[in-house]
Formats: structure tokens, C-alpha cells, sequence
């Protein structure tokens, strides 16, 4: 049974980088054709491996610190960690786009970034809620 709120935002993040390293899912579209893998005006999932594995193992930590509830610190590193992979994989991705679309003016986000959004938001919120309950039971060691 699922007690905690962070465990409900690990697991939403879970699900939402897991759905994010599904190939079938659009990343980002431009209105010209561009060079590869922008030719035909579609930026997927499946077209970098690397996005693609960064995103499902951003999924797998945000499960394993589901399940390290009883070590909050590690519980931290691994949702941290989850984000800091998630954030630098949008970054260099985001950046890696523009650079072949020539601008913000060609390049318009499409359904895989939100996800990957609202992935990091509620990982963060996790975190957050990990970090307020580590410190709760840390005032009730001084209370005895």
C-alpha cells in the first residue's frame, strides 16, 4: 500500500519517462525540410538511441527509489540522479535541435517534451517530499 506522496510522484515521473522512450512518440517537428534526422520534419524518439535509452533508464531509477524508502538519502541520490539524467538529455537534445532547425522560429515542441515536462516536475516534487519527510523524522529523533 502506497503511503507516501512521493511515492505517487515517483511513480507518475516513472510512467512519464517510461512513455517518453517509447519510439512511436514525436519529439520535436520543424516546418522545413532539414538534414537528417530532420528530412522529414519529424524529430521522434526512435531516431536517437541515446534519447531513448536516457529516458527509460530515467524511468528505471525513479522505480528503484520507489522501493528504497527505508534509506531516505539514497532514496535522494536515485531520484536526483533520475532528474539529473532527464535534464541533461532535454538540454543537449533541445540544444542538438535548434542547432539543425537554424532557430527558434522552425522548431516547435511537440508531445514528448511535455511529457518529459511534467516527468521532471514531479521528480522534483518527489525529491521535495522526500527531502521534508527525512527532515520530519530527524526533528522527532530530537523530540526523544
Amino acid at each position: 500500500m502506497i503511503q507516501r506522496i512521493q511515492s505517487i510522484w515517483l511513480l507518475v515521473s516513472a510512467i512519464c519517462f517510461g512513455v517518453q522512450s517509447l519510439g512511436s512518440l514525436r519529439f520535436a517537428r520543424t516546418q522545413s525540410t532539414l538534414s537528417p534526422p530532420l528530412e522529414d520534419m519529424i524529430l521522434s524518439h526512435s531516431e536517437s538511441s541515446v534519447m531513448m535509452a536516457g529516458s527509460l533508464g530515467s524511468a528505471i531509477l525513479a522505480l528503484v527509489a520507489i522501493f528504497l524508502f527505508k534509506n531516505r538519502t539514497s532514496q535522494i541520490l536515485v531520484a536526483g540522479l533520475a532528474g539529473l539524467i532527464q535534464v541533461l538529455l532535454s538540454i543537449g537534445f533541445g540544444f542538438y535541435i535548434l542547432n539543425k532547425a537554424g532557430g527558434f522560429g522552425q522548431f516547435s515542441p511537440d508531445f514528448a517534451i511535455y511529457l518529459g515536462l511534467i516527468g521532471l516536475t514531479t521528480n522534483w516534487l518527489a525529491t521535495r517530499a522526500i527531502r521534508k519527510d527525512s527532515e520530519l523524522v530527524k526533528s522527532m529523533d530530537r523530540l526523544r
